[in-house]
């Protein structure tokens, strides 16, 4: 992901704090999110 940089965080949001994790996978690198704040998203997506 980034060398040998960390690979989790702590965030701070309205809702509360999130942790936010990257990880590998057979098919590439993944992340997840979890805590109790809720995540809302409007709006479009293009894809990289």
């Amino acid at each position: 992901w980034a060398g040998g940089e960390q690979n989790h965080w702590k965030v701070s949001v309205p809702g509360g704090d999130l942790g936010v994790r990257v990880f590998p996978t057979e098919d590439g690198e993944h992340v997840s999110i979890s805590g109790p704040a809720e995540l809302v998203f409007s709006g479009s997506w293009r894809g990289l």
